[in-house]
C-alpha cells in the first residue's frame, strides 16, 4: 500500500455533538505535523449538529476529512473509514472518547523502533472532558525491558482488552487479516480483536497513559428498554458463536483457554441480562441447547485468573444447574420488574 501519511485515525460518528469537538481537539493537540497524519470522521447519518461541528474543523484543518453516509451502523462506518485510510499506521477512536495530549508521536516512535504489527497502551475511565495530560512519561530507551510477542502468546499471557481503541496497528497488517466489521451494536470487538491478534507476529503492550474512555448514563448497563436489552443479548450470543470458530482455529492450549474464558464470560453475562429482559424461558432453553452443541455451556472455563471472586463462583454454580438457574432467574426477574415498574412508559 502506498502511504501518504504516517498515521490515520478513523472515527465513526453518530449523534455525538456533545463530544466530537473534544475528541478532535485531543487528536489535533499532538506533536505531529498536520501533513503527517489524517483524521477521518465517518458521519453515520447523525441527526444532531455533529456534521456541522466537524465541517468547521474540515475548513480549519487540512488533515481532517469528513465522509457522510446514511445510517448504516458502527461497523459499516469503520469499514468506510478504512477505504479512506492512507496512513502507515491505523487507529480507531470512538467519537465520545478522546486521548491525552502529545502522545501520538511517542506511539509512532515505538511502532517504528520495534517494527510492530500491534501496539497496546493504557486507558482511563472518566466522566471528565479535561484529562488532557498523560499520567505517565514514556522512556523510549526503556523499551528494551518490554518483550515483543506473537499475538497468540499475547492472548495466552494477558487479560487482554478487546476494544480496538486500546491498540494502534500497522495498516498493511490489518488489511492482510481480511477483517471487516459487522453491523453489531455491542461487543463487536470481542471477536474482531482476537481475530487480528491471532495473525500478528509482533505485538507489544506498554503501560503508557493514552486513551480516555468516557463513562455516561447512556451505557448498556443503564438503558432498561426491552428492545435495547434484547439487542445486547443477541449480540452477546453472536459473539459467542464467532469466538467458537476462533477457538477451533487455535493450536496453542493457553491461548485456546483464554478464548474459552472470554467466550463463556459472554454466556455468563447473557444469562444475567436475560433476567432483566422480556425473553421467554422457552427461548432461553433453545439458546442454551445451541450453546451446549458448541460446548459453550455449561460454563466451565469462566472461573480462572481473570474472574475468580466468590460471587462469580456462586453464580456459575447456580447458572449451570437447570433447577437452581430457573429459581434464580425467575426471582431476579420478578425483583427487577418490581424495582423498575415505575420506569415503564
Amino acid at each position: 500500500m502506498e502511504t501518504s501519511y504516517t498515521l490515520s485515525v478513523v472515527i465513526p460518528m453518530y449523534n455525538a455533538e456533545d463530544y466530537i469537538g473534544i475528541c478532535l481537539d485531543s487528536l489535533l493537540n499532538q506533536n505531529l505535523k498536520l501533513d503527517s497524519y489524517q483524521i477521518i470522521v465517518v458521519n453515520d447519518g447523525s441527526k444532531d449538529n455533529s456534521k456541522a461541528i466537524v465541517e468547521g474543523y474540515v475548513k480549519k484543518y487540512s488533515n481532517v476529512i469528513l465522509y457522510n453516509q446514511n445510517n448504516s451502523g458502527n461497523g459499516a462506518a469503520r469499514n468506510k473509514g478504512m477505504e479512506l485510510v492512507k496512513g502507515k499506521y491505523l487507529y480507531f477512536l470512538d467519537a465520545d472518547d478522546y486521548i491525552a495530549s502529545a502522545v501520538l508521536d511517542e506511539l509512532v516512535s515505538v511502532l517504528e523502533k520495534k517494527n510492530l504489527d500491534i501496539l497496546g497502551f493504557n486507558s482511563i475511565n472518566t466522566r471528565s472532558s479535561h484529562l488532557n495530560t498523560s499520567k505517565t512519561a514514556l522512556n523510549i530507551r526503556a523499551l528494551e525491558d518490554y518483550k515483543v510477542k506473537t499475538g497468540v502468546k499475547f492472548i495466552a499471557e494477558h487479560n487482554y482488552r478487546a476494544e480496538v481503541w486500546w491498540y494502534i496497528m500497522k495498516t498493511d497488517f490489518f488489511r492482510s487479516t481480511g477483517v471487516v466489521f459487522y453491523d453489531r451494536k455491542f461487543v463487536q470487538d470481542s471477536y474482531i480483536t482476537p481475530t487480528i491478534f491471532l495473525k500478528a507476529e509482533r505485538v507489544l503492550f506498554i503501560p503508557h497513559d493514552v486513551h480516555r474512555y468516557r463513562q455516561n448514563d447512556d451505557s448498556i448497563t443503564h438503558i432498561k428498554a426491552p428492545a435495547h436489552i434484547r439487542k445486547h443479548m443477541n449480540d452477546l450470543i453472536f459473539a459467542v458463536k464467532k469466538l467458537d470458530a476462533l477457538i477451533h482455529s487455535v493450536n496453542d492450549e493457553p491461548c485456546e483457554n483464554r478464548l474459552k474464558n472470554r467466550q463463556q464470560g459472554y454466556v455468563f453475562f447473557f444469562l444475567i441480562r436475560f433476567a432483566k429482559s422480556d425473553m421467554s424461558f422457552r427461548a432461553l432453553r433453545s439458546i442454551l441447547s445451541e450453546l451446549k452443541a458448541i460446548e459453550a455451556y455449561p460454563i466451565r472455563h469462566f472461573i480462572g485468573k481473570d474472574y475468580h471472586g466468590f460471587k462469580y463462583r456462586v453464580l456459575v454454580f447456580v447458572l449451570n444447574r437447570s433447577f437452581l438457574r430457573a429459581i434464580f432467574l425467575y426471582t431476579y426477574r420478578f425483583a427487577y420488574q418490581q424495582i423498575n415498574k415505575n420506569d415503564r412508559p
